[in-house]
Parts: C-alpha cells; structure tokens; sequence
C-alpha cells in the first residue's frame, strides 16, 4: 500500500492527521496537500481547512494545483467567502508565484456560482495588483 493510498484510507475514517501526529509523523508538504485534497474532495472541508492554515503558515508552499483543487470545492460548496480568504491569504504571503493562475480561477468559480460581483471584485483586484 503506497503512502496515498494510506491517506485515503485515514481520510475515509476521518482521523489521519490526528492519526499521523499521535504516531509522531511530521508530514511533509507533499503528504499535508494529499490529505488536504481528500478531505475537500470528501466534503470535510473544515479539516481541510485546517491543513490549509497549517501549511500556510510553515515552510510549506502548497503546488498551484493543490490550491486549485481547494477553490474549487468551496465553489462546489457555496462557500465563496472561504474562496476570498484564500485569496487574501495568497496575496498576504510572498512566498506563492501564481497569484494570476488562481485569481483566474476564482473568477471563473465566481461566474460558474452566478457570483457576480465577486467576480467583478476579484477582477478590479487583478488590475490592481497588476496580474492583468
């Protein structure tokens, strides 16, 4: 069994991080990512959440991807607000380089959600900070 699928296997029960922290494994940037991916994908987003903040505020820098895959669950979700803070939190941060890839993103989960003038407001916000 790969380490993957290991993750999916916790996630499905709903305790890997917990399971993986008590067994003194410190996850690295590529195993937080994969358990943050099945837990959006699985619709446990506030766990997911958490690992967000977590890598965020470490050395990790999750991929382009692995960002992209989180937008669109809380898009998929409803949950637009998260989207925006996630967007804050990426521009805050200076260590992300694809700050038009996923501002691109949200605007098009925005329009997708018939969220309008969320999408018209991350837009004025790309021209401003010239990804445009």
């Amino acid at each position: 069994m790969d380490c993957a699928s290991l993750i999916q296997t916790f996630c499905k029960q709903r305790r890997v991080h917990l399971e993986l922290k008590c067994e003194g494994f410190l996850p690295d940037n590529t195993t937080l990512s994969a358990m943050m991916r099945c837990y959006a994908y699985s619709g446990l987003l506030p766990q997911s959440q958490a690992i967000w903040e977590e890598m965020l505020y470490s050395s990790s820098v999750p991929s382009v991807q692995v960002v992209s895959e989180l937008i669109d669950n809380y898009a998929r979700s409803g949950i637009f607000d998260e989207v925006i803070k996630i967007l804050d939190q990426l521009s805050s941060s200076r260590t992300f380089d694809f700050f038009h890839q996923v501002y691109s993103l949200a605007i098009s989960c925005f329009g997708k959600g018939g969220q309008l003038d969320l999408m018209e407001d991350t837009l004025k916000k790309m021209v401003s900070k010239g990804l445009l």
